[in-house]
């Protein structure tokens, strides 16, 4: 029998331009996908599978991307983010961030801080979230990302 430790994150707004800032490299780097651990480690392998379950990403959208680990799901993600950006999309309307072990509660501080401070240059403009590990915020993070989405544009 082990015990099991549960890490709970409790972020203030400059841990999220920094979590942001790293986990968004394409706003500081437009050739970020060259040096892309993650891209380049496909790349190498010779496996051309890519059943890009991000294909046709639609503005507005939700889309929950789950499954086990290690089956590609990062590497979908990273294509969606280049096939927006070639698409010529404002490099600051794709947002990504990592929230392992984050109060589920510190969601919606994440979206208005990026929102209007880090990304208000694009006003409006509808911007691409990527969140990674959202399953493992700690309450109801489901019921965050629906408000989030019903009440926001």
């Amino acid at each position: 029998m082990g015990i099991w430790y549960h890490l709970l994150v409790a972020v203030n707004e400059g841990q999220i331009a920094e979590a942001v800032r790293r986990d968004s490299p394409w706003w500081r780097d437009p050739g970020w996908a060259a040096a892309d651990r993650d891209l380049r480690e496909v790349e190498a392998s010779g496996i051309g599978y890519d059943p890009a379950p991000l294909a046709d990403l639609q503005a507005g959208g939700l889309y929950l991307l789950h499954g086990p680990r290690r089956v590609g799901k990062t590497v979908s993600v990273k294509r969606a983010i280049q096939t927006l950006l070639a698409g010529g999309i404002n490099p600051l309307r794709v947002v990504c961030i990592t929230v392992d072990g984050w109060q589920a509660n510190r969601l919606a501080t994440l979206y208005w801080y990026v929102v209007r401070v880090l990304t208000s240059s694009v006003g409006d403009a509808t911007r691409y979230w990527f969140v990674d590990e959202v399953t493992a915020c700690r309450g109801a993070w489901w019921s965050t990302v629906k408000n989030l989405r019903d009440n926001t544009d």
